[in-house]
């Protein structure tokens, strides 16, 4: 793995603005990325000639950064190279959200198909008891008039209706075709 390319000023400048947007201390940035505080501020002062990419990787999830960029800038484009995807300038926090959104149009897609499932079980339900009373239609023609099983029978139809609706897509995240 190469370093050749490495803009260790450009790195430095970077991080440090990162850091500060966030309102980091450097302390605070080696915690979260579990290194020593002296690691870290040798890193942001551009004096690791060949920063760990693990590291890199930490910091882009932490002060939101592609890690794409952090490696380039780091001089590991060989690295990426080899990596090339749809996925470039995501940071690890938007592709977190993104299967977070994911995860949750899958629950709710779900429990669409449970409440059709639910509702169609209901519905068969319901003729089966109105063919049972209209097998003995003369006993209970007083109970059911003509109106009233019509009624039923529109109330079914309804709900059957919006069962074969098919689910509304555009539910789902937005950057699905990005991926």
């Amino acid at each position: 793995m190469e370093n050749n390319n490495a803009n260790l000023e450009e790195l430095s400048k970077i991080l440090s603005i990162a850091r500060t947007k966030k309102g980091y201390s450097q302390r605070k940035v080696a915690r979260l990325i579990n290194t020593h505080h002296s690691t870290y501020n040798e890193l942001e002062k551009g004096n690791i000639k060949k920063p760990d990419i693990d590291m890199l990787r930490s910091l882009s999830e932490v002060l939101e950064i592609s890690l794409e960029f952090l490696l380039t800038t780091a001089g590991y484009s060989d690295i990426l190279d080899s990596f090339k995807d749809t996925s470039k300038h995501k940071t690890p926090k938007n592709i977190k959200e993104l299967v977070k959104q994911y995860r949750e149009s899958q629950l709710d897609l779900l429990e669409d198909s449970y409440e059709k499932r639910t509702r169609v079980a209901d519905c068969r339900t319901r003729i089966f008891q109105m063919m049972l009373l209209l097998k003995d239609y003369d006993y209970y023609k007083e109970l059911l008039p003509p109106e009233k099983i019509l009624a039923q029978l529109t109330s079914i139809y309804e709900d059957l209706e919006m069962c074969a609706e098919k689910y509304d897509y555009s539910k789902l995240p937005d950057d699905r075709i990005n991926l």
